[in-house]
């Protein structure tokens, strides 16, 4: 805010502030200049804990006509999210004042401020121009100027057969940026109904979104908080600080499952995936398979032991409603009393939800495995002949 009092127009854009939110100028100045010379003498207070979601309140309908282009223009390049939130109000009511729009369409298209773009890109939408998916659109496709991912906001919902090259070159775009870009596409796809894409378009679509994903988990994302070149995990951490990366990888496979391009084993494959945004879609998938399609839920039930499916599988199946799995229940026993430990100890923890299980079975199934050698079976089987939830579970995953 600093260098944003020190601008020539700024006196213009604070005086005019001050009207419209009914302020005192001359004593707001003092506090400024008060609080900068404070923060400039102790640098601890500029942290999170300091930071207020400031709610712009005035009427702000008491600017319109009364601020110059130039004075506008100078609010939506401060670096001060207060100052330049009031630019974008007294921007919107001031539409109609001439060369102003005219302003805001210049700055949406050419400039190279992040902020500016996506300032500009809201007034223009809430002042609902025509042209503004037509201004993103060029903006997106041209080689010459950085794309910001603000603009995938504009872009519009529906696409057309005569304007299908130009978006399929955006999309194309798109995926060759950062991740931030990569996801801001993705989210972009995910917003677009697919009946509202032509089937030709559709079809390229997903064959990019493909290998688009298959090229993406073959980069390797530097952590931007960490000074040396720390490589950040498939589950989207850097090793080192700890801070997310904000990867894509649960964009992609949101747009994937959206359009079906993803198979009943490979999101048994991702429920073993690191990042657990991507563990609970292929869960919630295989759920909605498994209910919709019982022949495949059978498929892995027979199958269970030659495609050496895990725990993680089994306790997915024992959750399905008790109409679906009832008519596997001597299967789903034997795998849950006989394969292995791990099993049988999912297999206990989910005995008492099993309606299909009588409550005669059930003790005759505790009584033997509290016989168990195993430490953690014995264990289970106690809790669940107690009926103990909660806490002692979350200790036996």
């Amino acid at each position: 805010m600093g260098k944003d009092l020190e601008r020539p127009h700024s006196k213009k854009l604070v005086k005019a502030i001050c009207e419209t939110v009914e302020l005192n100028e001359t004593q707001l100045k003092k506090e400024l200049y008060s609080l900068l010379h404070y923060v400039n003498e102790n640098r601890c207070f500029v942290s999170s804990d300091h930071i207020l979601n400031l709610h712009l309140d005035g009427e702000w309908e008491k600017c319109k006509g009364k601020v110059a282009p130039e004075v506008i223009e100078e609010g939506l390049h401060s670096r001060s999210d207060i100052m330049g939130e009031c630019a974008v109000y007294m921007a919107a009511y001031n539409i109609e004042t001439a060369g102003v729009r005219d302003l805001l369409i210049s700055m949406l298209r050419t400039s190279s401020i992040e902020t500016v773009v996506e300032r500009a890109g809201r007034v223009l939408a809430a002042c609902e121009e025509k042209n503004l998916a037509m201004y993103a659109e060029a903006r997106l496709m041209d080689d010459a100027i950085p794309s910001y991912i603000c603009l995938y906001d504009y872009l519009p919902k529906r696409v057309e057969d005569s304007a299908a090259e130009n978006w399929l070159r955006i999309i194309r775009r798109g995926f060759m940026g950062n991740r931030y870009m990569v996801s801001a596409t993705l989210n972009y796809i995910l917003s677009v109904e697919p009946d509202n894409i032509p089937q030709r378009i559709k079809d390229t679509l997903i064959s990019m979104v493909e290998k688009s994903f298959v090229e993406w988990n073959q980069k390797q994302v530097k952590c931007l908080h960490c000074k040396e070149e720390t490589i950040v995990k498939e589950d989207g951490f850097c090793p080192k600080c700890g801070i997310g990366a904000n990867l894509p990888t649960k964009n992609f496979i949101e747009v994937l499952t959206k359009y079906q391009c993803l198979t009943m084993e490979q999101y048994i494959s991702l429920c073993k995936h690191p990042m657990s945004e991507v563990r609970d879609i292929a869960r919630q998938e295989l759920k909605r398979i498994w209910m919709t399609d019982p022949k495949k839920l059978k498929t892995v039930i027979i199958n269970f032991e030659e495609r050496a499916y895990d725990k993680v599988v089994f306790a997915l199946i024992l959750q399905l409603p008790s109409d679906v799995t009832s008519v596997y229940k001597q299967d789903l026993q034997r795998l849950g009393m006989e394969t292995n430990d791990k099993m049988l100890v999912e297999w206990i923890r989910r005995l008492r939800h099993l309606d299909w299980v009588s409550a005669s079975e059930r003790k005759e199934m505790l009584k033997k495995c509290l016989a168990s050698e195993s430490d953690r079976v014995r264990d289970g089987a106690m809790a669940c002949w107690l009926n103990e939830e909660g806490t002692f579970w979350c200790f036996m995953r």
